[in-house]
This record gives structure tokens, C-alpha cells and sequence, in this order.
């Protein structure tokens, strides 16, 4: 909702673009999760893989806040 807000007249283009990259992030880790899960492997590695996009959603939304309140916003 955020990235549509920015630039009203912009909205439907912010739209395509963040679901672009939505689709094009899970394909990667899709493909990440895949080489890091060898036949056999236990659920470590994807569990890992998971703690680590969430610790960086988590950074990167203090991020936001952070500089949302530098500008005063």
C-alpha cells in the first residue's frame, strides 16, 4: 500500500512494478531454497532461509520507520 500512495498518479505503474518484484524475489529464493536443500537434506537449510528473510523484513522496515521520521512524516 505504501509504494502506492507515493505518486498517486503513478499508482497503477507502482502497482506493476511491486508485484515485479514480489514474483521475482520468491522466484529467487524458490531457486536459493532449492540449491541449499540437497536430496536428503533435513529442513535446516530452509529453516535458516526463512529466519534470514525475516530478521532482513524486520531491519528493513525499521529502516523505513527510521527515515519515515527523519523526514517527519
Amino acid at each position: 500500500a505504501g509504494i502506492l500512495s507515493v505518486r498517486p498518479h503513478l499508482a497503477g505503474t507502482a502497482s506493476g512494478l511491486g508485484g515485479a518484484i514480489i514474483i521475482g524475489g520468491g522466484a529467487a529464493l524458490a531457486a536459493l531454497a532449492g540449491a541449499l536443500l540437497p536430496p536428503g537434506a533435513t529442513e535446516l537449510p530452509l529453516v535458516l532461509l526463512m529466519l534470514v528473510c525475516s530478521i532482513a523484513s524486520v531491519l528493513a522496515i525499521l529502516l523505513v520507520i527510521r527515515r519515515a521520521r527523519a523526514l517527519g512524516l
